[in-house]
């Protein structure tokens, strides 16, 4: 697709993912079932989940898991019927909505699709604008909740969807005063800055705006928010600590880490890494300089003695 001038012009795509589709429309047509665990599908012996609540995934509930897993995991599960006829009649009304932004609509399934709103229908030129529309449109036709993600290519725009689902998920079950609400009040705060990278495939020029972004996501205190397992967590509170170590060392982090990126491959899986702590680093340094700092002047050195013996010849 190409601008006026004739210069490429990047996708605006969308995904829009209802949340908890299934059970969100359960527990909405049901009072009875809000708050509560719910699955839908059969709790026969050989049943499946195709949907499970917020609420039941709190136990390790999800879609696709058989029945008994389910029910061994969450004991107080609830079981309802699906009812296909009524949600496709939801999803028709939230695709009735997206064709009045655009005709370009890829449906993944009844809650999920992908929207090209580069030349949308409303004439709007921001797409998170469109996005925010649309989602505050599905929730007052339907009373749901959608989740919706914004890139020039359908993979990022997923993810972008799925990290905002997984934020407003996680929100209401963290203390806002703890340090994990502090990170995920500051991450959804952030969010604009981060998906603005996302949604044309363009950065700024200047790198030093792109990692003033985004480096705290990868090497400070809130990278441990995006770790969801034991062993990810571990990892995080390692690289945090050695981030403090650099910092009480008058180490540059980012410099650091570039240094052991550089000299880990090189090494031995059994061999001794402890040069390479933030502690050693400016010893390394220092001792890398002046072994190149010797060496120049030996080169020097030799170069002007054979000057000085070929002038006396």
């Amino acid at each position: 697709m190409t601008n006026e001038e004739g210069q490429g012009r990047p996708r605006k795509i969308v995904h829009i993912d209802m949340d908890a589709f299934y059970a969100s429309v359960e527990q909405r047509d049901n009072p009875g079932l809000r708050a509560l665990p719910v699955a839908v599908g059969s709790p026969a012996a050989r049943g499946v989940v195709a949907a499970a609540s917020y609420e039941a995934r709190k136990f390790g509930v999800h879609s696709a898991m058989p029945s008994v897993t389910a029910r061994r995991k969450c004991p107080d599960l609830i079981f309802v019927p699906p009812r296909f006829d009524v949600y496709k009649a939801v999803s028709s009304q939230i695709r009735a909505i997206f064709a009045e932004y655009t005709a370009l609509i890829e449906p993944l399934s009844l809650d999920e699709a992908y929207l090209d709103v580069t030349e949308n229908l409303k004439g709007m030129e921001i797409a998170t604008e469109i996005a925010a529309e649309i989602r505050a449109r599905i929730k007052v036709a339907t009373g749901l909740n959608a989740s919706a993600g914004i890139s020039y290519n359908k993979f990022l725009a997923k993810m972008a969807s799925d990290l905002k689902e997984w934020l407003d998920k996680i929100a209401p079950k963290v203390l806002s005063d703890s340090k994990l609400g502090d990170a995920v009040s500051y991450t959804l705060n952030q969010r604009e800055y981060l998906t603005r990278y996302a949604e044309d495939g363009r950065m700024p020029i200047d790198n030093n705006l792109l990692e003033r972004d985004i480096r705290i996501f990868a090497i400070d205190r809130k990278s441990w928010l995006f770790s969801d397992t034991v062993d990810g967590a571990k990892a995080s509170a390692v690289v945090y600590s050695l981030m403090l170590t650099c910092r009480a060392s008058r180490v540059e982090p980012l410099a650091w880490l570039r240094h052991i990126l550089t000299e880990l491959p090189q090494r031995a899986g059994d061999a001794d890494i402890t040069d390479l702590l933030p502690f050693n680093f400016p010893k390394t340094a220092t001792a890398a300089w002046s072994s190149a700092t010797l060496s120049e002047i030996k080169r020097r050195k030799a170069a002007s003695t054979c000057r000085e013996m070929r002038a006396y010849e």
